[in-house]
């Protein structure tokens, strides 16, 4: 298995477990949550999917390509927006699990990019805020903070 694959279940397996604990759901019904995590944590893959065949079929990878579509400070600012509107207003655990996991997922896909490259600008190459490490760190702070506190509305 890929290490980046085996790196989001984790996360998501250790993010999960601690809601649950947390949380105390200790019941059947909170595996339809797992549900959805496993699949949310699983989603923004799909946008490598979409470049690679049938945006750009010609090229093999799409792990340096500015143009995915999930993975972008813009679509990641609507999504964080939904998935508080998704989390908080909706009953349905299987959504819930799986939008806080797609969240946490680009999350974690935008820690590996900080890690790695030290900035974010491939995230969004227009803005020059995020070539900066500190403030790029700050930003990826903040949307944990924000991913932790939708974590209190399942």
């Amino acid at each position: 298995m890929n290490k980046k694959i085996l790196f989001h279940l984790w996360a998501v397996i250790l993010f999960f477990t601690l809601i649950t604990i947390v949380k105390r759901a200790f019941s059947l019904n909170i595996l339809v949550f797992w549900v959805g995590g496993l699949i949310g944590s699983f989603l923004p893959f799909l946008d490598h999917f979409i470049y690679i065949y049938f945006l750009k079929s010609e090229e093999q990878s799409s792990s340096q390509s500015p143009n995915l579509i999930f993975h972008t400070i813009y679509f990641q600012a609507i999504f964080l927006i939904l998935t508080f509107l998704v989390v908080s207003s909706s009953s349905n655990l299987l959504g819930k699990g799986i939008v806080l996991a797609f969240s946490l997922s680009l999350l974690v896909d935008q820690l590996v990019d900080l890690l790695t490259v030290g900035n974010l600008t491939s995230w969004s190459p227009t803005m020059a805020i995020f070539t900066d490490k500190n403030k790029s760190t700050l930003y990826v702070l903040s949307l944990l903070a924000g991913v932790i506190f939708l974590a209190f509305f399942i």
